[in-house]
């Protein structure tokens, strides 16, 4: 890629909802990561009050992968929005006695323990292919290097 031939060495990208931006980062970030070898990439910050931290565990992991372990991710707890209370137009809110910001903090505890290989989810004793392990599973893939 150009960008490495002149000796760039990150790529990081705002997450902002609403905006004239790109609210989606790991499909660009996955794309960089295979069109390049070098270059560091990542996120500016991507505010947890948005994001299901299972998805997120999942897409982050695929382009860490498909980089060869060079993403860098940037969370936050959230800032001020282009809009009134975002994140309830993608369905979510605080349940009782919390704020958002405590969301985003579950959420990103809840991520970090899933990129970490927490495994979960109660296996179907029927599943539509054999389960790689006994008992729980976890999120695939998973990047090992990615925290």
């Amino acid at each position: 890629m150009a960008a490495e031939e002149i000796g760039v060495d990150g790529a990081y990208f705002r997450v902002h909802h609403y905006a004239r931006q790109l609210g989606s980062s790991f499909p660009l970030l996955a794309a960089i990561g295979a069109k390049t070898s070098t270059i560091e990439i990542g996120t500016g910050v991507i505010d947890m009050r948005y994001e299901n931290p299972l998805y997120m565990a999942e897409d982050s992991a695929a382009a860490d992968l498909i980089s060869e372990g060079r993403l860098q991710l940037g969370v936050s707890r959230g800032s001020p929005e282009q809009v009134i209370d975002g994140w309830r137009y993608f369905g979510y809110d605080a349940p009782e006695g919390m704020t958002m910001a405590d969301v985003a903090r579950a959420n990103t505890e809840t991520y970090l323990k899933v990129i970490d290989g927490a495994r979960f989810a109660e296996p179907n004793p029927r599943p539509m292919f054999p389960n790689p392990y006994a008992g729980p599973l976890g999120i695939e893939p998973q990047s090992p290097g990615l925290r």
